[in-house]
């Protein structure tokens, strides 16, 4: 991981929001394995805030933030979520890609990455 780690920690938030409205039909480990990026990021983010922050301290402010996108999602209904509960959506699919950055063979290269400090950026996905 050499950049967007900013738009990647907004990834994780959208599906880890998604996830609290509509259960995604996936295993548990998955959804532990997204929170457990979460914090890895949501780390990294609270580290390099100027002043630097004790992610404790911001995860409240994170969700309260992400709340109206879940609001969003549970207002559409049911519809909402069968959209992005199928097999192909986009969601999964994130949810997917997220998950194999996450996973054992790749911990060294993410460690290494989310090591490397950087300022934040007002749109960290550009």
């Amino acid at each position: 991981m050499k950049g967007a780690v900013g738009c990647t920690f907004a990834l994780i938030t959208e599906v880890k929001a998604i996830a609290k409205v509509c259960p995604l039909p996936v295993p548990p480990e998955q959804i532990a394995g997204l929170d457990r990026l979460y914090e890895l990021f949501g780390s990294f983010v609270a580290r390099n805030a100027v002043p630097p922050q004790e992610w404790s301290d911001l995860a409240g402010y994170v969700d309260a933030v992400a709340q109206p996108y879940r609001d969003v999602i549970a207002a559409e209904g049911p519809e909402a979520c069968e959209e992005v509960t199928q097999p192909d959506s986009d969601v999964l699919q994130m949810l997917n890609n997220l998950l194999q950055m996450g996973a054992p063979e790749n911990e060294a290269k993410l460690a290494e990455g989310l090591s490397r400090p950087r300022l934040p950026v007002m749109n960290p996905c550009l």
